[in-house]
């Protein structure tokens, strides 16, 4: 289920002209049905990879990282002294930029009780509306 969300949140991003196949520079992608998106959204700044030079294709995503993707595939950079401090979970973490821009957006709304919850696992209906709000759709 979250490996589709993930295919959704990266069909989304990407152009519909065809994409052409990269060199890869991840080094776990190789044999990955979305090695071409990934790959695309990675040279775009879009998405990145881990230190040890992985992507790790097969790992869930969570709030933070789908509206990294999401907030970075509308071409988007927020200023990180711009956007933070938008929940009582989100201060300045790596992800508050995008997070903060989001909610400002109105994409996201956060929890009943104030959170956001990052590193929580999107949820389908979670990465749904996220999708759906980032497109400018209601």
């Amino acid at each position: 289920m979250y490996r589709f969300t993930l295919r959704i949140a990266l069909a989304s991003l990407i152009i519909s002209s065809s994409v052409p196949a990269f060199a890869a520079s991840l080094s776990d992608i190789v044999d990955s049905p979305n090695q071409t998106a990934i790959q695309y959204l990675y040279e775009k700044n879009i998405i990145g990879g881990y230190p040890d030079g992985t992507f790790k294709p097969q790992n869930t995503v969570n709030r933070a990282e789908l509206l990294k993707i999401l907030v970075g595939g509308k071409g988007v950079k927020p200023l990180a002294e711009q956007y933070n401090n938008c929940f009582p979970d989100v201060k300045d973490e790596w992800y508050a930029s995008f997070v903060c821009y989001a909610k400002e957006a109105g994409w996201v709304g956060g929890y009943a009780d104030g959170t956001f919850r990052p590193s929580s696992t999107v949820n389908s209906v979670e990465a749904i509306k996220m999708i759906v709000n980032a497109q400018g759709y209601s």
